[in-house]
C-alpha cells in the first residue's frame, strides 16, 4: 500500500506547499496508473487463457464427433438390417445388432466452470459469452442424449443374451427399443449438425 509522509520541515512559503502536494499527487496518480495497469493485464491474461482452454476443447470434441459419427453410419446400418428382420429373423436381428459398434458421445464440458469461478466471463463480450453459453449448454444436452441411447442399447443387449426362440411380447419389447434407438440417433444427428455451427462461428471470432 502506497503512504504520504509528512514533510521533514515546515513550509517556509505557499510555493513551496503547493510543489510538495503536487508531487504527492503526481506519486499517488503514477501508483495508481501501475495499479491499473496490473490490472488490466491479469483481466487480459485471464481472458486469452479461458480463450485458449475453449478453443482446445472445441478441437477435441469435434475428433470426438468425428470418431463417434464413423461408428454411428455402421450402427445405424445394423440397426436398420434389425429392424427390417426382427419380425421375420429374430436371430437374424439379434446378429445384427451384436455386430453393430457401440459409440457413444462424451464430449468435454471442463472449460466452462473454471471461467465462471475466475469471473473470466465478465471482462468478455456479451456476444461471445453468449456463443460459449450456446455451446456450453448443447455440449450437455448432446452428452445427456447419447447416455439415454446407451441405456437403450444396453436393454437391447440383454435380449442378446436370452434364448434365440423369443414370444410376441419379446419382439414387441425389441421392437420399441429399435425405434426408441433410431430416434435418439437422429436427435443426437440434429444436434451434432447445430454444435458444429456453433463451434464455426465461435472459431471465426477470434
Amino acid at each position: 500500500m502506497h503512504e504520504a509522509h509528512a514533510p521533514e520541515h515546515p513550509f517556509t512559503s505557499l510555493k513551496e506547499f503547493l510543489f510538495h502536494i503536487l508531487t504527492i499527487s503526481m506519486g499517488v496518480l503514477v501508483a495508481l496508473a501501475a495499479d491499473a495497469g496490473v490490472e488490466r493485464m491479469h483481466r487480459h491474461e485471464l481472458v486469452e487463457e479461458t480463450k485458449s482452454a475453449f478453443t482446445s476443447q472445441i478441437d477435441d470434441n469435434r475428433k470426438t464427433i468425428s470418431a463417434y459419427n464413423l461408428a454411428t453410419a455402421q450402427s445405424d446400418a445394423s440397426l436398420g438390417r434389425a429392424i427390417q428382420l426382427v419380425d421375420t429373423d429374430f436371430l437374424g436381428a439379434k446378429h445384427s445388432l451384436r455386430a453393430a459398434p457401440h459409440e457413444f458421445l462424451d464430449l468435454d464440458t471442463g472449460s466452462w466452470e473454471p471461467a465462471v469461478a475466475t469471473g473470466a466471463f465478465n471482462y468478455m463480450t456479451i456476444g461471445r459469452v453468449r456463443k460459449y453459453s450456446q455451446i456450453h449448454t448443447n455440449e450437455l444436452e448432446l452428452n445427456k442424449l447419447s447416455h439415454e441411447n446407451e441405456d437403450v442399447w444396453l436393454q437391447m443387449a440383454e435380449f442378446n443374451e436370452e434364448a434365440g426362440e423369443a414370444d410376441k411380447s419379446d419382439i414387441r419389447a425389441v421392437k420399441k427399443l429399435l425405434r426408441e434407438a433410431a430416434i435418439y440417433s437422429k436427435w443426437i444427428a440434429i444436434r451434432e449438425r447445430e454444435l458444429l455451427k456453433l463451434y464455426d462461428d465461435a472459431e471465426s471470432d477470434k
